[in-house]
């Protein structure tokens, strides 16, 4: 055949002598035919390159068997993790999964969500942007099942699989408090429901201890924990261990700090949160909070099948998964 053409049904018919509609049965695995004339036509479509038109069987199904998973940071490591997971379980439900990027951005993540619309996806993953209700609004205004990742909105009716942030945040700040470091400093992000929820067990540890908060925002864009980490080291504000929102972020204070002649856990004591370090050898003992990376994974595609299969019992859910303190080697 030639290269330039994709093979349709009509080509196999011809080369094989059956009918297109006889084609078309033994591809979808029809109980009426033979097993040989299945055998036969399966093995000429595999030599003739044939794939079958995906589309083209979405619209006649209704389902195009794809789901959209929508993150914030492609260049997060957890959301490769995440990624991996949210394939291998789709794939048991025989569905594939697009990948779209958002930078933390409402209108990048509107793009995004009409680029998954368009292409006729069953339903979607979301990671969402803080300001981007008006997004998901859209989203169930064209009729699409959504689960919410690591996230929530309170003001907004849509499931959501979650962690145990503010415990999370607490067990970190609790253990450094626990090894006699007095000025933590956290290092957050801008505002979603996971970083409000982090922030508030850092608060309630140090509140407990009767110590004051010291709080330092930056943005996900490359830079910026050195922009504000320098901010402070060359404020010559004191601090003796430091709380980041995520792994990614602990990992470029562990370097900055290194730029500045400050030792881990020597000079400084640092939890991260995630445990990247679980699934990537990085030569760099980090404590950090664990989250479960494989039971969310299952978790929201699990749901989200559910939604598209139309179930609606429970709607709207909000699945809250547990973390643990990992202790390996970054706080004395």
């Amino acid at each position: 055949m030639r290269d330039s053409k994709r093979v349709t049904l009509k080509d196999i018919a011809k080369v094989t002598g059956y009918s297109s509609n006889t084609v078309s049965k033994a591809l979808r695995d029809a109980a009426d035919l033979s097993t040989a004339t299945k055998d036969v036509i399966r093995q000429t479509a595999g030599n003739m390159g044939y794939v079958a038109n995906a589309m083209a069987s979405g619209l006649r199904s209704g389902h195009s068997n794809v789901i959209a998973l929508i993150i914030s940071d492609i260049s997060n490591p957890f959301f490769g993790i995440l990624t991996k997971e949210v394939e291998a379980q789709a794939m048991q439900y025989g569905s594939t999964v697009i990948v779209l990027n958002t930078e933390e951005d409402e209108k990048r993540e509107e793009q995004a969500l009409k680029a998954a619309i368009s292409r006729n996806v069953d339903g979607v993953l979301l990671v969402p942007a803080w300001h981007g209700r008006q997004n998901i609004r859209m989203l169930q205004n064209a009729k699409k099942p959504c689960v919410l990742v690591g996230r929530h909105l309170d003001d907004v009716a849509i499931d959501s699989v979650c962690f145990t942030d503010e415990r999370g945040g607490y067990d970190a700040v609790s253990y450094l408090l626990s090894r006699d470091y007095r000025n933590v400093l956290m290092i957050n992000v801008p505002y979603n429901s996971s970083a409000s929820e982090r922030e508030r067990g850092y608060r309630k540890a140090l509140t407990e201890y009767s110590l004051p908060s010291n709080v330092i925002t930056v943005s996900s864009a490359l830079g910026g924990v050195r922009d504000e980490l320098s901010r402070v080291i060359q404020s010559g504000a004191k601090f003796d261990a430091v709380f980041a929102f995520s792994d990614l972020i602990a990992f470029e204070a562990v370097c900055v700090l290194a730029e500045y002649g400050i030792k881990v856990p020597e000079d400084v004591g640092i939890v991260g949160f995630d445990d990247i370090q679980s699934r990537f050898q990085i030569p760099f003992p980090l404590n950090t909070v664990t989250v479960p990376k494989r039971e969310l994974g299952v978790r929201i595609v699990d749901l989200l099948m559910r939604r598209i299969s139309g179930d609606t019992e429970g709607f709207p859910q909000r699945v809250i998964l547990e973390t643990k303190l990992t202790v390996r080697g970054s706080a004395k």
